[in-house]
């Protein structure tokens, strides 16, 4: 209730009008900026705080070729290794086939030295062929000295 000496409070139309203006242009601001933040991609934020609106894959892009990098590093190590100890196995293989060779030559040639006929060598078992006394002619040797 009023008090006696209080007098009502009369604003003017203007005044009222222009707080009803202030109090929707605030209240459209909130709900806008409200709008606008759930609509924003946090997922778009990158490594140094900044969006990337034009390059978001950019960081994951050189992180993928650095490590595409490493790999063909890692894999041309390898192939040389491999072609290094190649090389070395084919070296090996060289000496030992020529090794082999060698070997198959002086058996050919021992080979070719059993097959030729020698002549009868007289050694202590042996008689002169103008004996026929001798035991081992009586054995089944020959006359001529060679065995049969």
């Amino acid at each position: 209730m009023q008090r006696a000496n209080e007098r009502p409070v009369h604003q003017p139309k203007d005044t009222v009008t222009m707080r009803l203006f202030k109090t929707a242009v605030i209240a459209t601001g909130l709900l806008a900026s409200a709008s606008y933040a759930s609509a924003v991609d946090l997922g778009t934020i990158c490594c140094d705080g900044g969006y990337e609106y034009r390059n978001k894959n950019r960081f994951d892009a050189e992180k993928a070729l650095a490590d595409l990098k490493s790999k063909l590093a890692a894999l041309e190590r390898e192939r040389q290794r491999l072609a290094d100890e190649l090389a070395a196995a084919q070296k090996q293989n060289a000496t030992l086939s020529s090794r082999v060779s060698d070997l198959e030559r002086q058996l050919a040639d021992r080979d070719r030295e059993i097959a030729t006929p020698r002549p009868a060598r007289r050694g202590l078992f042996s008689c002169p062929p103008r004996r026929p006394s001798c035991a081992r002619e009586s054995a089944g040797g020959r006359r001529d000295g060679r065995w049969a």
